[in-house]
């Protein structure tokens, strides 16, 4: 049969065989198809109208290849696919030319590999024109087209991918073709748009889904309004915790940004083989870690046989824990439902813990000015102060230690001098509370003031608590310097105010070797100095010191020297080595503080004196020895 030649756009088709068109065919404008195509994109998007142009193409390539089959059964398998590319460019789809071509059967599984390129493509010019340039190929009923010719051909599911497109920026189109088999996960895609489900059902799909969504969130929306009545009436976190199990049914764990367990509820009805203490551990462990990556978004955790879903929470905008819903089995845990829902719990327990972090400080702020009251003397009898200490649970009939607590703590970028004070002041009022002690709190500027009532009857044990809460601060606070002036042990309730300026007595003898300095230790000069004879005091020191005293840097190097080596009793190597200083170098202001004084410093009487007035101008407030590291 001699050779018939169709030209398109210029290029010619030849065949060795009469081709038959199937059916009957339709002329359609080109442009009209593309406007077409542009409009279901519009009206049902992008991903339903590429499915259905793939689908419209695989048909149209199934349906001429069982043509091609029927008029020509002796045709080989390379022959017949070698048709589909030819009757595409004929109806004028594409000008399409294989590269390459391999056909093997391998055990009964075929082994297929189809490179194609694909020219003057109406689908990728008529995109350009009327949609604009493309960041991915287009041409999804030419390979429709092709996986419906080649399918239909061999009898496997053979898919087309377009690598290349002329609308997406290309030279030209180009397509490969592999089986599913040999595609794997690649053409997922493809395979949806074979598979894709009719509108019809979809839309009574999406109904469905849509009737659920309403559902959930009135279910929802339910649990959040009724929780949030709880925290209104002023039931406490164990309640909410509790009401939060029965109206969800989810076992639940409450953890604060520190790792501590604040509240379950639910954790027996869980199969776990786990105890309380181990979730903890596990949670304190991802805490710590910073494992929550997105803060307020639920997150998945696998944990043993269990799945955990999370959610944090924030006070003031601080992180204050996490919110921990826990399911016994994969298919318990409805996603979209369960993240709703654990987020309006977190929600509820930011509040309840709000409210209850207000009423916490309110509380802590009237016990602060119950004490500013009982220290300025502003009540008329122990009676009245123990009665109205009695309304807060606060016994003041026990005897009692003032203690005032200086410091010093580098601020940052995070926290500025009043948030670090208020901090501070909170965690002291933590640790007392945690080691079970009564105690008032009060502040005066970088200052905190702290009455503690004292239990104990073995006197050794008098300031071992202050001992402990500084090394407690000296740990939380490693950049910080801390010093402590303590009151005597005292009786009655009404003498508050005495010990106040008792601790403020010792506060001003601390030093960084000596953080923490008790008035009794003072010795005669604590109960000399007091405001009715601080001038005279004043004049007495001066005159002592003579030469030495001065406001010069080089004046107060040597007191401090002068200070130190008496505190040694006269020992020449500690005092070198308090003040990191040679032997000789100290050698050296000695004789140079003797000769400003006219004075034999070694003197038992002389020293004495010299000790005392030293204390007594650091407690006038003249010097400040806190600095020196003796």
């Amino acid at each position: 049969m001699q050779p018939t030649s169709t030209f398109l756009n210029g290029k010619g088709v030849e065949t060795s065989h009469q081709i038959l068109i199937p059916n009957g065919s339709i002329l359609v404008d080109v442009h009209a198809f593309g406007s077409l195509r542009k409009d279901l994109i519009n009206n049902i998007g992008q991903d339903r109208a590429n499915g259905f142009l793939f689908r419209y193409g695989f048909d149209l390539g199934m349906r001429d290849a069982k043509e091609c089959k029927e008029n020509e059964p002796y045709l080989t398998l390379n022959e017949l696919i070698e048709y589909g590319p030819k009757i595409h460019s004929m109806k004028g789809f594409v000008y399409s030319r294989t590269t390459k071509l391999v056909i093997r059967k391998e055990k009964n599984t075929l082994n297929f590999l189809m490179e194609s390129i694909w020219e003057n493509s109406y689908e990728a010019s008529e995109h350009y024109k009327q949609i604009g340039r493309s960041t991915s190929p287009v041409c999804f009923t030419l390979a429709g087209y092709a996986s419906g010719f080649v399918s239909e051909a061999t009898g496997e599911r053979v898919i087309f991918k377009e690598v290349c497109c002329c609308a997406a920026g290309g030279s030209n189109c180009r397509a490969i073709g592999k089986t599913a088999a040999q595609w794997g996960g690649a053409i997922k895609d493809e395979s949806y748009y074979l598979q894709a489900t009719p509108i019809l059902e979809e839309l009574e799909v999406t109904y469905e889904k849509l009737l659920q969504e309403r559902d959930n969130r009135a279910t929802a929306s339910e649990i959040h309004k009724r929780l949030t009545e709880e925290v209104m009436r002023g039931k406490g976190i164990d309640s909410i915790i509790q009401e939060i199990f029965k109206l969800t049914k989810i076992p639940i764990v409450i953890f604060t940004s520190h790792g501590q367990l604040l509240g379950y509820s639910g954790l027996s009805s869980l199969s776990l083989d786990t105890s309380k203490n181990e979730l903890k551990q596990f949670f304190k462990e991802k805490i710590n870690s910073n494992s929550f990556s997105h803060p307020h978004h639920p997150e998945i955790h696998q944990y043993k046989s269990c799945l955990l879903l999370t959610s944090t929470f924030s006070i003031q905008e601080k992180p204050a824990g996490v919110c921990v819903f826990i399911f016994n089995k994969l298919e318990d845990y409805q996603p979209h439902f369960s993240n709703m829902l654990i987020e309006k719990v977190s929600s509820v327990i930011s509040l309840c813990l709000f409210f209850e972090k207000t009423k916490i400080d309110s509380f802590e702020r009237m016990k602060g000015f119950f004490f500013d009251g009982i220290i300025g003397g502003h009540f008329a009898s122990n009676e009245e102060i123990i009665a109205k200490a009695s309304l807060i649970q606060l016994d003041l009939t026990m005897p009692y230690r003032v203690g005032v607590i200086d410091y010093s703590i580098p601020h940052t970028d995070f926290m500025n001098p009043l948030e670090i004070h208020k901090e501070l002041m909170d965690c002291i009022s933590d640790y007392c509370t945690k080691q079970k002690r009564d105690f008032l709190i009060s502040q005066r500027a970088k200052q905190l003031i702290l009455l503690l009532t004292d239990k104990r009857k073995k006197k050794k044990e008098k300031n071992l608590f202050f001992a402990d809460l500084y090394q407690f601060l000296r740990t939380k606070y490693p950049n910080g310097d801390f010093y402590l002036g303590l009151s005597k042990r005292s009786e009655s309730i009404k003498e508050a105010s005495n010990a106040y300026q008792e601790a403020i007595t010792a506060s001003k003898m601390v030093s960084k070797s000596n953080p923490i300095i008790g008035f009794e230790s003072l010795g005669l000069i604590g109960i000399l100095v007091n405001e009715n004879n601080m001038e005279e005091v004043r004049k007495w020191a001066i005159n002592m010191l003579g030469n030495l005293k001065g406001s010069n840097p080089r004046s107060i190097e040597l007191i401090k020297t002068l200070f130190a080596f008496l505190l040694t009793g006269g020992s020449l190597e500690r005092t070198a080595n308090d003040l990191s200083l040679s032997v000789g170098g100290l050698r050296y202001r000695i004789s140079k503080i003797e000769e400003l004084l006219q004075k034999d410093i070694r003197d038992p009487i002389i020293s004495n004196q010299l000790l005392l007035s030293i204390q007594a101008l650091n407690i006038i407030g003249d010097l400040d020895l806190k600095s020196q590291a003796l």
